[in-house]
């Protein structure tokens, strides 16, 4: 059951790794025991989806067990799928959706209560469950509860098999992105040409998916994330995130030789170039994520110059736990909030090797942070703090 032995473990990178795996098999046996942690099932026959608790359901939590095992233990996953998406409501238009109890029951066998989802994402939903029959997915719109503990958000998205990550955009953006490269051929090699895989990179980057805090924790904690327009029709055109930089390179590489400096340099210096650039950045900090593992001090350091931003100060917090593996309670005032995410990052980072949290960190007011970059500037030390 979820089980490692230690055989086969004959050098010290191998003996980290096969602690890095125990404790993720460890994680994942108690994720599936946490009575917090619900999945919504989709049968293999076509019958109503339905909310299931694995710490109650021996039935679920036995089948997905075992499916983990069948699935090897190379991938170190559960076998369920994560949904990241942009929320997109408000107040004044909270975007209900009344009939989902047509599709779903809760975990006590009755028809779904009302959720909020933009209509504009509902079929490509609906679609993309259809699509993996007999399958395990968390959707938070459906299995968060007001009072689920957010620390286990990181375990959640960390341990599934693949998140699918809707971006707000139309369909034509992901396939647009890819004839870059599957159509370089038919692309002219001129500064008209250039401009044309500019603006599509232009476009792509302007999704708000990228702009929001929590979806940043979505894209590094995965194993696989694939990206999805939440327009799409065919749901199988998707782009896996761990491709994006080797997609611009290969687009971009051609007019090198083709495009006068100063026009790249022109676009270089422009705002979309900086979206592009930082998405390229934090792509390179989730490789690095991946292969090293959580907690992450390098990822949460790439965070001084993130545009990123929310709704409301503490998820500049909340949202960044599971990549530091931190447990901090909810519905805490965000300062009060910050005092204690302060001393837990001071702590952890006593005996990293990385440089400390900043000289006036406890004097920051998360009420004012503009963006991440605010905040963690403030976090951590600088180079300049050891200047006299």
């Amino acid at each position: 059951m979820l089980n490692f032995t230690s055989e086969g473990v004959d050098s010290p990178y191998q003996e980290k790794q096969y602690d890095r795996d125990l404790l993720a098999k460890k994680a994942q046996i108690e994720l599936l025991q946490n009575p917090n942690f619900l999945l919504l099932y989709v049968p293999g026959d076509g019958s109503k989806m339905k909310v299931v608790k694995p710490a109650n359901d021996s039935y679920h939590r036995g089948r997905i067990m075992e499916s983990s095992i069948n699935e090897g233990s190379d991938r170190l996953s559960l076998p369920h799928y994560a949904l990241s998406h942009l929320w997109g409501i408000s107040e004044e238009n909270p975007h209900l959706w009344h009939d989902i109890g047509d599709f779903v029951e809760d975990e006590n066998g009755q028809p779904a209560d009302i959720v909020s989802m933009r209509p504009e994402k509902r079929d490509t939903l609906l679609k993309l469950l259809e699509h993996h029959p007999d399958s395990y997915w968390w959707i938070d719109v459906l299995c968060a509860r007001a009072d689920t503990p957010l620390d286990i958000m990181g375990d959640i998205y960390k341990h599934c098999r693949t998140c699918y990550a809707m971006l707000d955009c139309e369909s034509h953006i992901i396939s647009d992105i890819q004839s870059l490269v599957t159509c370089e051929d038919r692309i002219p090699r001129t500064v008209d040409g250039f401009w044309h895989a500019a603006r599509v990179w232009e476009t792509f980057t302007r999704c708000a998916w990228w702009k929001r805090v929590w979806t940043w924790q979505e894209m590094m904690l995965p194993k696989q994330v694939l990206l999805i327009a939440e327009t799409e029709t065919h749901v199988w055109n998707t782009i896996d995130m761990d491709h994006l930089f080797p997609l611009r390179q290969k687009a971009f590489r051609p007019f090198t030789t083709t495009v006068p400096v100063e026009v790249r340099e022109q676009w270089r210096s422009s705002p979309s170039y900086s979206r592009v650039n930082e998405i390229n950045y934090c792509t390179h900090q989730r490789s690095d994520f991946q292969r090293l593992g959580p907690p992450s001090f390098i990822a949460i350091n790439t965070l001084k110059r993130s545009s990123r931003r929310c709704m409301k100060p503490e998820d500049y917090v909340y949202g960044v736990l599971g990549v530091l593996q931190f447990k901090l309670p909810r519905g805490i005032e965000p300062n009060e909030l910050w005092q204690l995410f302060v001393s837990q990052v001071d702590e952890a980072l006593k005996d990293s090797g990385f440089a400390g949290v900043g000289p006036h960190a406890r004097e920051f007011n998360l009420l004012a942070a503009r963006d991440m970059a605010d905040v963690f500037l403030a976090l951590l030390e600088n180079e300049n703090d050891h200047i006299s």
